[in-house]
């Protein structure tokens, strides 16, 4: 895939990508790690719904596990949830699950579409901590660059922050820009994309997107 990125049109992309980023980034704990006690499991579910469907359409109630998702989409949400917990801290304190939510933004063809990927913190032992990531079909990557270079994303420019990690310089989020690897399976993983609204709408509310970060549960909301 080859890319102009000093064109007109890839000028414009960027300039939008890296207004998205620094929404994100000026979120109160946009960047903060956060902590899911056992108490908390659920909440963490709600909001990994959240990054994957976007905000549920049902009420909570104990056939979906309180979190507003369909059997299908709940199916995910615990298939993820299970890799997550599978890598949570070991030593610190076993119940309690740190991660931390990356989004990055793409342009496939003509649409943009938004992608998350979930860094956790995981303790190989007493004196050493890595941090690993996984994304929305429950892959784990060993570390930023091993999610860069082996993602399964379809062919597409990227935006997202610099090391996986946000950051900012005199209040300026810093991001980098690169095109995805482009698997072997980027053409299935495309045609069941919708590519039109992307992970989090553009238009999701304010309230909306703070909630994903916070470790205790979104709001509920019906609809924007």
């Amino acid at each position: 895939m080859s890319v102009d990125w000093n064109s007109h049109e890839m000028s414009v992309w960027k300039q939008k990508a890296r207004n998205e980023q620094q929404a994100y980034f000026n979120l109160p704990v946009a960047h903060q790690w956060a902590n899911y006690g056992q108490s908390d499991y659920n909440n963490l579910r709600r909001n990994i719904g959240f990054a994957m469907f976007g905000l549920p359409r049902e009420e909570p109630n104990k056939i979906c596990d309180y979190t507003g998702y369909n059997k299908k989409e709940l199916s995910c949400i615990n298939t993820v949830f299970d890799v997550i917990k599978n890598y949570k801290q070991e030593y610190k304190n076993k119940e309690v699950i740190c991660v931390r939510f990356i989004f990055v933004y793409a342009k496939i063809g003509d649409n943009d579409a938004e992608f998350y990927v979930i860094g956790v913190r995981k303790y190989v032992s007493r004196f050493r901590i890595e941090n690993i990531f996984i994304d929305s079909c429950a892959r784990v990557y060993k570390n930023w660059q091993d999610y860069l270079k082996n993602n399964k994303l379809p062919e597409c420019a990227l935006c997202y922050p610099r090391n996986g990690m946000y950051s900012a310089v005199n209040g300026q989020v810093q991001v980098e820009f690169g095109i995805s690897p482009a698997g072997e399976i980027s053409s299935k993983v495309l045609q069941g994309l919708d590519i039109t609204g992307g992970v989090l709408g553009l238009g999701a509310s304010g309230i909306a997107v703070a909630s994903l970060f916070m470790p205790v549960a979104f709001p509920f909301i019906l609809g924007q």
